[in-house]
C-alpha cells in the first residue's frame, strides 16, 4: 500500500497522473445551473461525504484486495502443487509473497509507462497503463515462479 500511494504520489508531482485521496471535483455551478440554494447545498455535502469515504477507505480496500487476492492465489497453488506444497500454510505464504510482487510489478509498469507515454503524447495519457499490459507481466510472472518453484509439469 505504502508503495501504491508512493507511485501515485511521484506521478501527481511529474504531472503525469493524478494524486490519490484528492476527493470529487466539486460540483458545477454557474449560469448553467438551475438548483436552487437547498439542491446545490445538497449536492455539495454528498461531493464532500462521498470524497470523505474515499479519503478514509481507500488505502483500506487496498489492503483488503491485496488480502484476497492472496488467498485466492493460494488456493490455486495448493489446487495445483498440492504435493509439492505439502500443507495450505506454505500455499498461503507462496500467495502472499507472490501477491505482493504483483504489487511490485503493477506499479512499476506504471512507473515506466505513464512518464513515456506523457514524453510521447504530450500530455497525461490517464491513470493507469493499458488494460492488457499489466495482467499479462503479472500472469507471465506467476507462471516463471511456478516454474522455479515446482519445475515443470
Amino acid at each position: 500500500m505504502i508503495i501504491g500511494i508512493g507511485t501515485n504520489r511521484l506521478l501527481a508531482w511529474m504531472g503525469v497522473g493524478k494524486a490519490p485521496f484528492d476527493g470529487l471535483a466539486p460540483p458545477p455551478t454557474g449560469e448553467g445551473n438551475t438548483a436552487d440554494g437547498a439542491g446545490a447545498l445538497l449536492l455539495e455535502a454528498l461531493s464532500a461525504a462521498i470524497g470523505q469515504w474515499h479519503q478514509f477507505f481507500g488505502g483500506q480496500i487496498w489492503t483488503l484486495s491485496a488480502l484476497l487476492i492472496a488467498v485466492l492465489l493460494a488456493a490455486l497453488l495448493f489446487r495445483l502443487f498440492a504435493e509439492s506444497l505439502g500443507q495450505p500454510g506454505g500455499a498461503l505464504v507462496l500467495g502472499a509473497f507472490l501477491s505482493g510482487h504483483l504489487e511490485l510489478i503493477e506499479h512499476g509498469i506504471q512507473l515506466l509507462y505513464l512518464p513515456a507515454a506523457f514524453l510521447w503524447i504530450g500530455q497525461p495519457a490517464g491513470d493507469s497503463a493499458p488494460p492488457l499490459l499489466s495482467p499479462t507481466a503479472q500472469v507471465a510472472f506467476v507462471g516463471f515462479a511456478a516454474y522455479r518453484c515446482f519445475g515443470p509439469g
